[in-house]
């Protein structure tokens, strides 16, 4: 099954598989993916943050 998050596979892989995991805890575990999310948002916000060098 094509997951939402399958297009942050080749450059951000750690993004993808948050992002799957969190489609498959959707209905199952809410609290599972919505701590899936926050994961993603927190690895988007160091990856903007990271220095260059």
């Amino acid at each position: 099954m094509a997951s939402s998050f399958d297009c942050f596979e080749k450059e951000f892989p750690v993004l993808a598989k948050l992002g799957r995991l969190a489609e498959r805890y959707c209905y199952s575990d809410p609290n599972g993916a919505l701590y899936k999310i926050r994961k993603i948002g927190e690895t988007i916000t160091a990856l903007v943050v990271k220095p260059n060098g």
